[in-house]
């Protein structure tokens, strides 16, 4: 990734707008919807973590992405606000970059 021509627009995608958009549609649009119709916060927490793991392609790190989605959707339920699920997300995938920077 840090090899391509375009590095600073994909650490800037990678980092800030994936992990936006994502929450956007995964806990603004998707949590929205299905809690119309599913009250049962847990089984929420589940449907929605599974998707958003499936979300992101089936890979030996499926089950963290999932975890991490069920984090996040704790956090929203417990906050009500969006902008923290974000910031979560944005530091969980800046960790991640440095990580993969430094031990790959």
């Amino acid at each position: 990734m840090l090899n391509t021509r375009y590095k600073y627009l994909n650490l800037l995608n990678t980092n800030i707008i994936s992990p936006i958009t994502e929450e956007l549609i995964i806990r603004g649009i998707t949590f929205a919807l299905l809690k119309r119709y599913i009250k049962n916060d847990t089984v929420l927490i589940i449907l929605v973590s599974v998707f958003f793991g499936f979300l992101h392609g089936i890979s030996i790190s499926i089950i963290t992405i999932m975890l991490f989605g069920a984090y996040s959707q704790i956090i929203l339920i417990k906050t009500k606000n969006m902008s923290n699920c974000c910031t979560a997300h944005i530091l969980n995938n800046i960790i991640t970059t440095i990580v993969n920077f430094i031990f790959m």
